[in-house]
């Protein structure tokens, strides 16, 4: 530890200390491979703050913060609090805003003073009696509304949603676009946490479905198609009815790529089709298969390239239309492995002002370094002409959980 100036201090060499007690006037300070416990706290009048080494639990951050830089070992990792000075922060070089932050919670971290968290679990009630049984399914296509800060959260695949909230109390209601539902209960619970750290668990809904609905969604897409490259196509079979369906799905690939292999085998090849049987798939199940393709490379740059996914039954299907999935794209040469596409792409005013068209996002990431990425968070500040509680998640390569906080859609990828 050295004093360099009577207002600024740099810690470092591995140090684990005891207690600390801050000189009142230090305004920078900076820490690299310290320890230290989480009550010590940072110096009253802190006004520059670098920390270049991990810390086990990040202490209050004083309000007068107003630069704060953090290495790459904290992506991911969650804030503290966000002081009133602070315009935003860098992140290895990438700059956080207020909206674009996690913050710490009892739900997603063990650390003393984090914020309140509030979970519970959305099910099908099977046997009617208002509460969860262990052999009851979660209803993964609900959301939760938090009022009257309007946050969302969703529900993982057993119903279960948790998150993290300013302290104060909050009313929470079941939303869903879901339109086989019959009933839910209660209509909203109150959560009532007034302290940092406290919890409110038990916030479930019971929900009853409109039996006997048939309803299988396709879904597909796929990383761009290079000459002389593979790459792989998503598939993705949903039992959105409330009845279990013996499913078939046929993936008609494009005829400029050649088939490599799939994930799941498939039941039958025929050309450049390829046939999947999924038998008594349960209500709200889910079956992903990757395909790999690949393109000769004198398949000119430009080329269509088309794939379509059809999935079986479709005379009985409540909502035919959703039953059969094209992707469509063209043969490129180098490309940006991180890129958002929307479908439709533009709306007019009036459409936009009748709010009844939806847009599907496709948001593609890749890890182009040499070491697998443990945490991958997602964020994307959504416009005030959407209407956020309308958001209902369609797929992903990866296992997921997103809500939306401020305005702020986070996807995280663990």
């Amino acid at each position: 530890m050295s004093n360099v100036e009577t207002r600024q201090l740099f810690m470092g060499g591995f140090l684990a200390m005891n207690e600390i007690t801050w000189p009142n006037q230090i305004e920078f300070l900076y820490c690299n491979a310290v320890q230290f416990p989480i009550s010590s706290g940072w110096p009253d009048l802190l006004d520059t703050l670098v920390v270049d080494s991990p810390m086990e639990c990040m202490p209050f951050l004083p309000n007068s913060l107003s630069h704060l830089y953090l290495g790459i070992w904290w992506e991911g990792r969650c804030m503290p609090n966000w002081p009133t000075s602070l315009p935003h922060y860098s992140l290895a070089g990438a700059i956080i805003t207020e909206e674009q932050a996690i913050y710490c919670s009892v739900l997603n971290s063990t650390c003393p003073g984090s914020y309140p968290g509030i979970a519970g679990r959305v099910f099908r009630d099977l046997n009617g009696n208002g509460s969860f049984d262990p052999n009851e399914p979660g209803l993964s296509q609900a959301t939760v509304t938090l009022q009257a800060n309007g946050n969302m959260a969703s529900c993982a695949s057993d119903g279960t949603w948790e998150i993290g909230v300013q302290p104060g109390s909050y009313t929470i209601t079941a939303a869903t676009n879901y339109p086989y539902i019959q009933s839910i209960a209660p209509a909203s619970h109150v959560a009532d946490v007034p302290n940092m750290g406290d919890t409110d668990t038990d916030n479930d809904f019971a929900v009853a479905l409109i039996p006997n609905i048939q309803d299988l969604r396709a879904f597909v897409y796929a990383d761009p198609a290079r000459p002389g490259f593979d790459n792989q196509v998503y598939l993705r079979c949903e039992n959105y009815g409330t009845t279990e369906v013996d499913a078939t799905l046929a993936l008609t690939f494009d005829a400029d790529q050649s088939w490599l292999g799939s994930s799941i085998a498939p039941a039958s090849q025929s050309g450049n089709t390829a046939t999947w049987s999924f038998p008594a798939m349960p209500v709200g199940s889910v079956q992903q298969i990757v395909v790999d393709l690949n393109t000769a490379a004198n398949v000119p740059l430009g080329t269509s390239i088309i794939h379509t996914l059809i999935a079986d039954p479709v005379a009985s299907d409540e909502t035919p239309l959703d039953n059969t999935a094209t992707y469509t794209d063209s043969v490129v040469g180098s490309y940006d492995p991180n890129d958002k596409l929307l479908n439709p792409a533009r709306l007019t005013p009036d459409e936009v002002a009748a709010g009844s068209t939806p847009i599907e996002y496709s948001i593609r990431f890749q890890n182009t370094g040499t070491f697998h990425a443990e945490r991958v968070v997602i964020l994307d500040t959504l416009s005030n002409d959407l209407q956020w509680e309308s958001m209902t998640f369609v797929a992903s390569s990866h296992d997921q959980h997103w809500y939306i906080t401020d305005g702020v859609l986070h996807v995280i990828h663990n």
